[in-house]
């Protein structure tokens, strides 16, 4: 019986050090501040690795609550990331990500008191993103990105954001 329960402890243990290879996919959850606009961004994406990049998708949702303007923005849309640097531990990897996505927003002015506004965006993001590998499954991050979101009432931001990865 103790065989059969070291062999079943080193096949977990195989399986959890295939983490990060090619062809494994991941889950990532990031909770992010737009430095710009002082609003809050939560994002979930999934994804594959490759040897020297990472090509996922990714679902943001954000809430926009000032005084003059209040606006809550959903966007999905494909995520690509390229190691920059990757090492054992620490890696640094460049992000490109488009985003596609729907707005409704409420303002208010002196001229109007409520005008609301239903708005079909798109944009893209650019950043960099280094990640510290804390287990071969799990790894967590920092991010910088710069958004330019079309047709939304704030068009371009400057996030920072942490999160986790999970490589399944």
């Amino acid at each position: 019986m103790k065989k059969l329960f070291f062999i079943g402890c080193l096949l977990c243990l195989t399986a959890v050090c295939r983490a990060q290879y090619i062809g494994s996919g991941y889950l990532n959850m990031r909770f992010g501040y737009v430095v710009d606009e002082s609003q809050v961004q939560g994002t979930v994406g999934y994804g594959r690795v490759f040897k020297s990049f990472k090509v996922g998708a990714n679902l943001n949702y954000r809430s926009l609550n000032r005084e003059q303007v209040r606006a809550n923005t959903v966007t999905i849309g494909p995520e690509f990331a390229y190691w920059l640097l990757k090492g054992r531990k620490f890696s640094l990897a460049g992000v490109a990500s488009g985003t596609i996505g729907y707005q409704r927003a409420k303002a208010k002015s002196e001229l109007v008191y409520l005008e609301r506004s239903r708005a079909f965006v798109y944009g893209y993001e650019v950043g960099v993103r280094p990640e510290l590998l804390l287990s071969p499954k799990v790894a967590l991050f920092a991010e910088y990105r710069f958004e330019m979101l079309f047709n939304s009432i704030l068009r371009n931001n400057n996030h920072i954001g942490l999160g986790c990865v999970v490589y399944l």
